[in-house]
């Protein structure tokens, strides 16, 4: 029975303890158990105190017969559930044929393609981030298990084999991630709806369009509990830390493709009639207070995918860019309408759209996608509200980049955007906010209709939410749409850091440590969703745009040529590969004709072409948005249908720390993730905050007189662009590239930090040809010991080789303590100097504790009163502060006014 017992290495120690917190974040630790009839699945939780069983018939391979006895087991009765079968399944000369097969972290799914099933099992998980005391897992491993007992019949079929080895090429440990206390397919916003903090679980279902083991579940849907559910997103998790002098900050970016009309750069562009776009993803961007528990959260959300409409490009064709053709032409916009209405429905109005193609080219390629989105906003407002209308803003990112400009003008444009849609927060609103706020913080939008709360003179509400979304798009939705979005995730980070109460302005410099950390996760979501849609990392990256034209090099070339050869070779197994996966192509219900003998999967996206009956035909051309969306905008209709049902109550702290555990610094999570202080901050600076504008690692062995002059820098960055917006914003606007500076900005200053390194880096002849050697004396004052103040600098006191007589005094002190202390046990032998000495020498005690020594400590009595405010202490730390008086809050007011 020791073998039947064995429990994976995680778990070997927590079987010990019998006392462990009890606690339910979904079973996150399986152990599979076979006889020649079947499987036996024991999952349990984290701290192994509670168990199910999953019983899975092997019989019948083709069918899918699994039993979940919805019962929950303590240790005591599993093991004797365990003993049971194990003697059940004993056989001739009492060998037992119930053995253990393999341990893991979570079930994935079933699948089947031509005979029988096969279970999907996740062996080896990563941590990559935490969300309030919850864990995010990347997937490395994981193994197929087949169901039927004489596995040579399955491997004789060489079609079986084909399929199997198709389904395996799309690698479960490339960028799979899942969550077994936090729902990772829906908003920060979403599962925080119920509550100001994490302590609750979802328990309803999870946003599907998300969801890449959608069909592999969907057998088990209905048939057992949802803790055995574990629902995986594709895309990319990041997470790094804002050290904020010893405030810990986590920024979390997730990054969620859709499943929805996936695949393959050329081979998936547009739409489909049900509206869903290729190339879909929503990236949110979450900021976390950890000194306030679980309750100081911040998110944005903004999404990316393709123009919606009926359009291709032929990527067989020899040709570095192939030509971009309306294939379809929809007079009602009838696509676009139910893609738009998929979006206001799931986050609400205003929809911002930021179109980034070309449009003005001697011949038209890019300009043909600006016209057909044009046109379907165009029409679909006609029968939107004035202040729902989808706001539409046109910008030539190619061309503004050419003059040097295309991040500023990209900064504009993101904060008159953000500025519509608001976002996040899990808190109140800060007292110095309601009465000396910054301009551009007090103009982003506050969603009407919030709960407010009273302090007397004065009511505020108790957090913000984000209504609508921003929708970046370009050709490819790779390379310049990256870029605009962290553009528009810097400008949020400002204002989520002033709203956390870290800063005194939601404005941050390019070139701050905080900014240059967003920027790289930015760059690693970017590289990882190319080379997911188009086979090879970002062609051009946010450095690129910082120069006057994009500028090229070997890994340029070397990009464009890997990602011209996926897109030519290999793209249409990787389709059929994510057709098989996602369920959109089913072997056992289209066995007369094979995957690989398609010649297009165009009809298994548009299955009416077989089956008229079937087509999404609109209701009214017209009235294209349904009114269960239209009666709750501008909130989103997903919001407005959750209960507090869906939700079940989760130990956190419990599940987060492990208490129960021994546990050491090196194995803690945050401490591992990148940080501000270690990774970003330069050895040569005196400022630890994150926040504070740096110089470029080029621009740092110079003096400061020698950087370029102000009205230089001026002069490169004349070119400013601005918007010229529509103030009804009925069919948006272009930005204009001919506009001055001084229009772009209206009312706020651009961060000129980013200007002079710029400015710097694109003019290298400015640089003197002689350096003089203080220049590279700073420059090699690197080092941890450079980082921070010296002594002298700190307290205004030289530390020097103490005198003769302080040296005197000190040998005194040091044999007055080695007499104090010294054993007199064996004294006998010694002069009677050194006797008397050694026994004259005696402290005397002068502590306010009645005994203490270096062993051990006597606590003094603590009164009462004494005892509560260490209690009110405590509880205001766990808890929320109280409310303040109405006198305390005049008094707090009239001293604002002072100042």
């Amino acid at each position: 029975m020791e073998q039947i017992r064995e429990l994976p290495d995680e778990l070997e120690n927590v079987s010990e303890k019998t006392d462990a917190p009890d606690f339910d974040g979904g079973l996150s630790h399986l152990v599979l158990y076979e006889t020649p009839t079947r499987y036996y699945i024991v999952g349990s939780n984290a701290v192994q105190s509670r168990f199910k069983v999953l019983k899975i018939d092997r019989s019948e391979p083709k069918e899918l017969v699994i039993h979940d006895d919805r019962v929950e087991y303590n240790e005591g009765e599993l093991a004797d559930l365990l003993t049971s079968l194990d003697q059940g399944n004993r056989g001739k000369g009492n060998k037992s044929t119930f053995v253990r097969r393999l341990s893991a972290f979570g079930l994935l799914g079933f699948v089947r393609f031509l005979e029988g099933y096969f279970m999907v099992l996740v062996t080896k998980r990563r941590k990559v981030a935490t969300i309030g005391y919850h864990f995010v897992y990347k997937i490395e491993e994981t193994e197929t298990v087949p169901l039927a007992a004489d596995i040579a019949a399955v491997a004789s079929s060489p079609h079986e084999q084909r399929y199997h080895k198709t389904f395996q090429s799309i690698d479960l440990s490339s960028n799979f991630y899942y969550s077994h206390s936090y729902d990772i397919t829906h908003t920060l916003q979403h599962n925080m709806a119920l509550g100001n903090n994490l302590e609750l679980v979802s328990g309803g279902e999870p946003a599907w369009r998300f969801v890449w083991n959608e069909y592999l579940l969907k057998q088990l849907l209905g048939n057992i509990g949802n803790d055995w559910i574990v629902p995986v997103i594709h895309g990319y998790v990041c997470q790094s830390e804002i050290t904020v002098f010893s405030r810990c900050v986590l920024l979390t970016v997730l990054a969620r493709r859709s499943n929805r009309f996936a695949g393959t750069r050329f081979l998936k562009r547009g739409a489909n009639p049900q509206g869903h776009v290729a190339n879909e993803i929503e990236v949110e961007q979450i900021l976390h207070d950890t000194t306030h528990r679980n309750r100081r959260f911040t998110s944005f959300v903004q999404i990316r995918g393709s123009v919606p409409g009926y359009w291709s490009q032929e990527g067989s064709k020899m040709v570095p860019k192939p030509p971009i053709v309306i294939h379809r032409h929809d007079p009602f916009s009838a696509s676009a309408g139910a893609h738009f209405r998929d979006l206001l429905g799931r986050y609400g109005s205003p929809i911002c759209c930021l179109n980034l193609v070309k449009k003005r080219e001697q011949r038209k390629h890019e300009s043909l996608l600006t016209e057909e989105l044009l046109g379907a906003i165009g029409f679909l407002n006609q029968f939107l509200p004035a202040d729902q209308h989808i706001r539409y803003t046109g910008f030539d990112m190619s061309r503004a980049n050419k003059r040097g400009v295309a991040l500023d003008n990209l900064e504009v444009i993101a904060r008159r955007l953000v500025k519509h849609c608001g976002f996040f927060c899990s808190f109140p609103e800060l007292f110095c906010h309601l009465f000396r706020c910054d301009p551009f913080y007090r103009d982003v939008q506050r969603v009407p209709g919030e709960e407010l709360v009273d302090v007397g003179f004065v009511s505020f509400p108790a957090f913000r939410q984000q209504h609508g979304t921003i929708r970046i798009n370009c050709v490819d939705c790779l390379d310049r749409t990256n870029t605009a979005a962290f553009v528009v995730g810097k400008c949020v980070l400002g204002l989520q850091v002033y709203a956390l109460g870290l800063t005194d302005s939601p404005h941050l410099d390019f070139d701050t440590d905080a900014v240059r950390m967003l920027e790289d996760m930015f760059e690693d979501i970017g590289n990882v969703l190319a080379l997911q849609y188009g086979g090879s990392q970002l062609v051009h990256r946010v450095d690129s745009y910082r120069q006057h034209g994009w500028g090229t090099n070997s890994k340029d070339w070397m990009r464009t040529i890997s990602r011209y050869y996926s897109n030519t070779f290999s793209d249409f197994e990787k389709q059929a590969a994510i057709n098989l996966f996602l369920g959109v192509f089913e072997p056992a219900a289209l066995h007369r004709v094979h995957l690989w003998d398609l010649q297009t999967d165009y009809f298994l996206h548009h299955p009416w072409i077989h089956d008229p009956s079937k087509h999404p035909r609109a209701k009214s051309y017209s009235q294209w948005l349904t009114p269960d969306i239209t009666h709750r905008l501008p909130a989103a209709q997903e919001a407005a249908v959750q209960s507090i049902h869906h939700y079940v109550p989760f130990d956190a702290f419990a599940a987060h720390y492990k208490t129960y555990q021994l546990g050491s610094f090196k194995e803690i999570f945050t401490s591992l993730i990148p940080n501000t202080i270690g990774d970003y901050m330069p050895t040569t600076t005196h400022d630890p905050s994150p926040f504070t504008a740096r110089s470029r690692p080029a621009m740092s062995i110079l003096p400061v007189a020698m950087l370029p002059s102000a009205t230089s820098v001026d002069r490169l960055d004349s070119g400013t662009v601005s918007a010229n917006f529509s103030s009804d914003g009925t069919h948006g606007s272009d930005f204009d590239e001919g506009m001055s500076s001084s229009e772009a900005t209206e009312g706020f200053t651009l961060d000129r930090g980013r200007s002079q390194s710029r400015a710097f880096q694109t003019a290298p002849s400015r640089i003197p040809s002689k350096m003089p050697s203080s220049a590279f004396d700073n420059a090699a004052r690197t080092g941890f010991r450079y980082k921070f103040k010296t002594f002298e600098e700190t307290y205004g006191v030289k530390l020097k080789e103490p005198s003769a007589m302080d040296r005197q005094l000190y040998q005194r002190y040091a044999k007055i303590y080695h007499n104090a202390t010294r054993d007199l046990s064996g004294v006998a032998s010694e002069k009677l100097s050194d006797r008397v000495r050694s026994s004259s020498t005696h402290l005397v005690q002068r502590s306010v504790f009645t005994s203490d020594s270096s062993y051990g400590v006597t606590p003094p009595t603590v009164n009462r009163r004494s005892r509560e405010i260490y209690r009110d202490f405590v509880e205001r730390g766990a808890k929320d502060p109280e409310r303040p008086s109405v006198a305390n809050m005049e008094m707090y007011r009239r001293f604002i006014s002072l100042t």
